[in-house]
């Protein structure tokens, strides 16, 4: 299965080009040890306009995939995009049931978040080095323009606020008669530590491999985390790497891979 960016339904062509780039190109997901086996089982949590969900049935066409999105105008996007092949999901994952509210950023869907953890300064540190091109290639409008050229970023990160549901991931995979998860993908912008909490002690055997993207930032809500996921993780029996790409120095994003077995050698730690 072959993917342009030309085909896939997005919100913003420059994060459907920046979100390809770092899924399909430099396939960050499938690092240091993890893999995709035939019939693999995926959850992807936080799936947005499904690009990982098209990785995935691009590298692995049997897969059975779970796509989970509780923004309204990213899981229209979604289901244009990937409905043929996974089964879709409108609401998010945490650590309860319930009806939270979510900050939606039209500009930047990618920051879109639950609104307790909405955390703009720190986005914008993030926004600015994509803009800038030190994470990546400049990022440019449909005329060419890099974006953030013109006005302020500020306006960018505008927002609009959705009440959205939200579940445990346990009671999803007893209803759904998951038997094992090959593949656990989260990227919900801050809410990963709900969502592995709503994971119960009988459900995490059944759980292969773990990547999930990590927000950590001191004096924040958030500080402390990437130490408590990957110790729980470790007490899970996987083996983790857990990673910051040099172009998110002083950020508070993280990449978490997470293996049962032996890391490959040279694996960061």
């Amino acid at each position: 299965m072959r993917v342009e960016t030309g085909g896939i339904a997005g919100v913003n062509r420059h994060e459907t080009e920046r979100l390809h780039e770092e899924i399909f190109a430099q396939r960050a997901y499938l690092r240091f040890g993890v893999t995709l086996p035939e019939n693999s089982v995926v959850f992807d949590i936080g799936a947005n306009i499904g690009m990982f969900s098209l990785f995935v049935r691009s590298v692995c066409p049997t897969a059975s995939i779970y796509a989970f999105e509780p923004l309204p105008p990213l899981f229209a996007k979604l289901r244009q995009n990937v409905a043929a092949h996974a089964r879709l999901f409108e609401y998010g994952l945490s650590d309860s049931e319930e009806e939270v509210t979510f900050s939606y950023y039209p500009d930047w869907s990618v920051m879109s978040t639950r609104s307790t953890y909405a955390d703009e300064v720190m986005d914008m540190a993030v926004i600015e080095r994509i803009v800038s091109g030190r994470s990546g290639r400049p990022v440019t409008d449909a005329d060419g323009t890099p974006t953030g050229s013109t006005g302020s970023l500020g306006n960018e990160m505008q927002s609009r606020e959705y009440v959205c549901r939200v579940r445990v991931l346990s009671d999803v995979i007893d209803e759904q008669a998951v038997e094992h998860i090959d593949m656990l993908k989260i990227d919900v912008q801050r809410s990963e530590l709900d969502v592995l909490n709503g994971i119960h002690d009988r459900h995490w055997p059944t759980i292969r491999q773990v990547v999930t993207e990590v927000h950590d930032a001191p004096g924040s809500p958030t500080s402390g985390r990437l130490g408590r996921i990957v110790t729980g993780l470790v007490g899970h029996g996987f083996q983790v790497a857990a990673t910051q790409d040099p172009c998110l120095a002083g950020t508070d994003r993280y990449m978490v891979h997470a293996i049962r077995g032996e890391l490959p050698r040279g694996t960061p730690r």
